[in-house]
């Protein structure tokens, strides 16, 4: 709303919040990384996220390599001010990409220097079980969105062609089908600095603060 980030940081810090992380798209994260950088520097945030790409720029489109090399120059900029960028995943780069998929390929692009902001709920939707993700990306994700789900209980994933099945809901941390206590065990595992509970809209004709209540409670008492 107009304020600076000097001013919205003090506003945080009167309010016990903490800024991890931001996301944004090519202009956020390459276009304007000075500016970003510099904003974000002064919120004292560690990462920067890449929230989505178009599928130009993705594993197997025409611009990867392109975009790769922007993504790599970016993180090299941010690094020298003691930042991460991160990636963020959606269902569809849990496709299979030669002998991995989409999204270690987006990585992979960058030699190592992007890293893994896992959306946890996308990673079983598009077909891997959440606690072999982060077994197997063990150090490489940092920030971990861990979110809950339902969906029928006769919905297999499809790893070739990950999709949203039709019957999909958003839920509170423990009112879906994730193993959240072992997401957590493992998360922290192999190198988690923060957590985030995502809550993408209401569910349980709750809204979202109340959702995320819900998810406070349950991380409280059944944690």
């Amino acid at each position: 709303a107009g304020l600076s980030p000097e001013e919205f940081k003090k506003i945080c810090d009167d309010t016990g919040l903490r800024i991890i992380s931001a996301h944004g798209g090519y202009e956020f994260v390459i276009r304007d990384i000075e500016k970003t950088v510099e904003t974000y520097e002064k919120l004292g945030a560690e990462y920067i996220v890449m929230a989505y790409s178009i599928p130009e720029n993705l594993p197997g489109g025409e611009n990867y390599e392109k975009h790769s090399e922007e993504l790599r120059r970016s993180c090299e900029y941010a690094k020298k001010h003691g930042m991460q960028i991160l990636f963020h995943n959606h269902e569809r780069e849990l496709k299979r990409w030669g002998d991995s998929t989409v999204l270690d390929g987006i990585i992979e692009g960058t030699g190592g220097a992007l890293m893994y902001e896992p959306d946890l709920c996308w990673v079983k939707i598009g077909g891997i079980d959440p606690v072999d993700f982060l077994k197997a990306r063990k150090g490489k994700c940092p920030v971990v969105h861990i979110k809950d789900f339902y969906c029928d209980s006769d919905y297999e994933a499809n790893a070739e062609d990950p999709c949203r099945p039709e019957s999909f809901q958003f839920r509170p941390i423990g009112y879906g089908r994730q193993d959240i206590p072992a997401i957590l065990d493992k998360a922290e595992e192999t190198g988690a600095k923060w957590l985030i509970v995502e809550q993408d809209c209401e569910a349980l004709g709750k809204n979202q603060l109340e959702c995320a209540e819900l998810s406070i409670r349950w991380l409280r008492t059944e944690r």
